[in-house]
């Protein structure tokens, strides 16, 4: 009961401040799909896990999707990147799915590679495909033939690799209860662990822009690292959000933040070390994804299997800031982790 007392405080101190009106966003529900897992937008096009199918919904009109095409895939979409005619997913047990999407209409899969964990994020970047795979750690493979995509390197984590993103020659992995890990790719086939940060929660999600890498790490809520020497990543920020956070997509100055058992949130990182809140909306409460497109949020709620496209609007209201969490510092290397629960942690294959 306290720590729902405490969100409660914190949000209306959110919408009670009395700063200066400046604007910030609504967040305006126009639609609703039952039992939709996943979704990745791009342009007037959205493809949506549902049940068996990777399906294709023509989102031009936000409040009424149309399917247009679909395809079988072997198993649940966890994460997806999109380029050019082909899109990259990442398929659980199945591992790397490549799918010919040039035709909305006939989508189909042109290549696989069957990853040795439970593939949960991917990132793509010139001729790879950089693969977060559980507990195997960061999987590079050569998509330069999508049609025969080729396991080139592998650098194992300590942790279980939930997501990845790529900057330059870096990847940047949330490794869920081994926290941050930077790796040095710029030979693809000897990757090597360069830098990294034991973070308090579960790091579930990351994004990087510049100098700084943005984590979602469960309670401790969203964390900004100053990466600019990866070899001694340095925490400036915390910011509890008020639950778990789960997925997080960066969009210019904004980090748009799904947080289960709160819903969407709209962080400004226009200075990353001092965040602002900046729009939230619970119609989606149980979400643990979210893409953007143009005016509107895609978020899944995983607790009621469903997406909620969300309208984002300006409106005049007072400007929260967020209480930063309390100041972290490295852990000394080897020293033991307490025990601590671990929400929603993956049932990935043991280690061999």
């Amino acid at each position: 009961m306290k720590r729902v007392s405490l969100v409660a405080i914190f949000i209306l101190a959110v919408f009670t401040a009395t700063a200066s009106g400046t604007k910030i966003f609504s967040l305006d529900k126009v639609c609703k799909m039952d039992n939709v897992y996943f979704v990745k937008v791009s342009g007037n096009l959205a493809y949506a896990g549902i049940g068996s199918s990777l399906v294709v919904l023509d989102v031009s009109k936000p409040e009424n999707p149309t399917k247009i095409g679909q395809v079988a895939i072997p198993a649940s979409v966890k994460d997806m990147k999109i380029v050019g005619k082909y899109a990259y997913a990442a398929c659980y047990n199945k591992g790397l799915q490549i799918i010919d999407i040039s035709n909305s209409a006939t989508p189909v899969i042109v290549g696989q590679y069957d990853t040795p964990g439970m593939t949960k994020g991917l990132a793509v970047s010139g001729k790879y495909a950089y693969v977060a795979d559980g507990a195997e750690g960061l999987q590079i493979i050569d998509i330069s033939d999508p049609n025969k995509p080729a396991l080139i390197g592998i650098c194992d984590t300590s942790g279980y690799a939930q997501k990845v993103a790529v900057s330059g020659k870096y990847a940047y992995v949330a490794d869920y209860n081994a926290g941050l890990k930077i790796i040095d790719v710029s030979n693809p086939a000897s990757p090597i662990q360069v830098g990294e940060f034991d973070t308090k929660g579960s790091s579930e999600d990351i994004a990087v822009s510049g100098n700084y890498a943005y984590v979602s790490d469960g309670g401790p809520g969203l964390l900004v690292f100053d990466v600019a020497n990866p070899k001694i990543p340095a925490k400036i920020a915390g910011y509890n959000l008020g639950s778990y956070t789960r997925g997080i997509i960066l969009l210019g100055k904004y980090v748009y933040v799904a947080d289960f058992a709160v819903g969407l949130q709209i962080v400004d990182v226009t200075t990353p070390a001092v965040a602002k809140l900046v729009g939230q909306s619970d119609i989606c409460k149980f979400a643990t994804s979210v893409d953007v497109a143009g005016d509107y949020a895609y978020v899944i709620d995983e607790r009621n299997n469903c997406l909620f496209i969300l309208k984002i609007g300006p409106q005049s209201v007072p400007e929260p800031n967020i209480p930063p969490a309390e100041k972290q510092t490295p852990k000394e290397p080897n020293k033991p982790e307490p025990n601590k629960p671990e929400p929603n942690k993956p049932t990935d294959k043991p280690k061999k």
